[in-house]
């Protein structure tokens, strides 16, 4: 009895530093996205936004996981806005409007990263 009462301890301390583990990996990810998105707002031509914007969405697909994996709700819905926006960057022809969508990229990539360290 007090070998599973172990083992069961030291399982779920396992957990605990894993969730906390890939709540620091979303947190990695959003300042990915943040650094990807700010490089597309001060970008000078609309393919290098377009560049910039298609990285910011892979890091915020990554934060989205990861937030995922740590039960980190309110990280989450801010990578997927993150992603939605750099998406948007990323498939438009005007280069204002894209700069407007990266640039809301750029602030939902740092609720990300906000909320990634609130759930540590």
């Amino acid at each position: 009895m007090r070998k599973l009462f172990a083992i069961l301890l030291v399982s779920l301390s396992w957990s605990g530093q894993s969730y906390a583990g890939r709540c620091d990996d979303a947190y990695s990810a959003g300042d990915d996205a943040y650094n990807y998105a700010r490089r597309g707002y001060r970008a000078d031509s609309l393919d290098d936004l377009q560049f910039y914007a298609r990285r910011a969405m892979n890091s915020a697909d990554e934060a989205m996981s990861y937030s995922d994996d740590c039960r980190c709700d309110y990280a989450y819905s801010a990578a997927d806005e993150a992603y939605s926006y750099a998406r948007r960057a990323y498939r438009e022809d005007d280069f204002d409007y894209a700069q407007s969508r990266i640039k809301r990229a750029m602030w939902a990539a740092e609720s990300i990263m906000s909320a990634a360290e609130d759930c540590n």
